[in-house]
């Protein structure tokens, strides 16, 4: 922007009152400054990738680019809040979004343990590690695929390990160690980790007999924080959003027949988002944009095309 004349120093001096913001991988200063980088990149100097994968394995990405997200939201409100300063003041002001310093927040808790405990955490797969070293799984196999359950000791884990304790005895599988321990008693400083395993090889017993749904019903009954993890023919057909009517049926004529899109990320009670249409293939518009809006003529159009101008 500033190589075109259009930099908030050169914006502003016309309306003092103009909001830019600037998202780029790094920021606008620093050594990094001037370069590009890829969300891999981002993610692999922002801490997220060393966050991700299996302890024994080298890091991986986020299946979906995660950095940029990120940094769009982070720029969103960023913009609200000078806006609203702007209202307060009349002024505007430049924000520099870093993509490298918002997806940090994402591994946020690993950074507190460096600094205040000077443990420099790794990856460690489908389980959760806490502070005192011990493992707890957070992803478990289940029937037709896994969910996601976080093992809780102590009083904040108590209405869903007795909860889960009742699932297990439905099915005669609970062990009478399960059935006669303290559970009010059961606290992370004094366990061991293989105290942590006899818990979790019944638990994943009973996961491993019953569906993703099966597990949600009954564990929901129970007040259990237990959920499936989705994949597309799951996020399809799941309620929550038929009965939001998430899913839009869009036309595409070019090839005879609709498709379901992805509805609006919010739902505005005054200004609905609506979406009537696909995306444009390439081309499509060209006539519309280059006759119609821009005033050009049919010679004018044909120079264009010959030259490979469009």
């Amino acid at each position: 922007m500033e190589e075109l004349g259009l930099s908030y120093t050169e914006l502003s001096k016309i309306n003092s009152g103009i909001i830019m913001v600037s998202i780029s991988p790094f920021g606008q200063t620093g050594p990094f400054a001037d370069y590009k980088a890829t969300d891999m990149t981002v993610t692999a100097l922002g801490l997220l990738m060393n966050q991700c994968g299996e302890p024994d394995r080298p890091p991986v990405r986020v299946g979906f680019p995660q950095s940029y997200v990120n940094a769009g939201a982070d720029a969103a409100m960023a913009a609200m809040i000078a806006h609203r300063y702007r209202k307060l003041t009349g002024e505007g002001q430049h924000i520099d979004v870093s993509a490298m310093e918002g997806v940090m927040w994402a591994g946020s808790e690993v950074l507190p343990e460096f600094f205040v405990a000077n443990i420099n955490s790794c990856r460690v797969g489908m389980a959760f590690k806490r502070p005192n070293g011990l493992y707890t799984p957070v992803i478990w196999k289940c029937k037709d695929g896994y969910i996601s359950f976080l093992l809780i000791a102590g009083t904040p884990g108590l209405k869903a390990n007795k909860g889960l304790l009742e699932l297990l005895k439905q099915e005669d599988i609970a062990p009478d160690y399960l059935i006669n321990k303290v559970w009010e008693d059961w606290d992370w400083e004094s366990t061991t980790q293989d105290e942590i395993e006899s818990v979790v090889k019944p638990f994943a017993e009973y996961f491993k007999r019953h569906t993703k749904e099966e597990i949600f019903n009954e564990t929901a009954k129970r007040g259990i924080s237990c959920y499936p993890v989705t994949d597309a023919a799951d996020i399809m057909a799941e309620p929550q959003l038929k009965a939001r009517n998430f899913w839009i049926d869009v036309d595409h004529d070019e090839l005879n027949t609709k498709i379901p899109y992805p509805g609006p990320f919010a739902v505005f009670s005054k200004t609905p988002i609506q979406q009537y249409r696909r995306a444009a293939l390439i081309g499509e518009h060209n006539r519309d944009i280059y006759e119609n809006e821009l005033g050009f003529d049919a010679d004018t159009i044909a120079d264009l095309q010959a030259s490979k101008v469009i």
